[in-house]
């Protein structure tokens, strides 16, 4: 049950990606706060997955382009920051660690 909700929250079925963190898995989950200390296996687990904003917002941008990109319509800046709710120096902060080249270079080009 948890490694589905990870998934989940990492985007891999296709959804907005959510940051991960056991307290964010326990509201989900509609367990107990702090239940999952009890279960060391579980908690060691996501806390796998837990990464930092600048990580989060940059596979936000990666879904974002992709999201943009399957309606076929024209991509700018603006239309990302607003999908994402970031601002643009949050975008601009977080274009080190996006590790698609594709998308990368494509929000290098809406910048600069």
């Amino acid at each position: 049950m948890v490694k589905n909700m990870v998934d989940i929250f990492n985007g891999v079925t296709g959804e907005r990606p959510r940051k991960v963190s056991v307290r964010t898995i326990e509201r989900r989950l509609s367990i107990p706060q702090y239940r999952l200390d009890k279960c060391p296996k579980s908690k060691k687990y996501i806390e796998k997955y837990v990464i930092s904003q600048k990580e989060y917002y940059a596979k936000e941008l990666v879904w974002a382009v992709r999201s943009i990109q399957s309606t076929h319509s024209n991509m700018n800046l603006t239309q990302i920051m607003k999908l994402t709710n970031m601002k643009k120096r949050d975008v601009i902060d977080s274009i080190p660690y996006i590790d698609d080249l594709e998308v990368k270079e494509l929000i290098n080009s809406l910048i600069f």
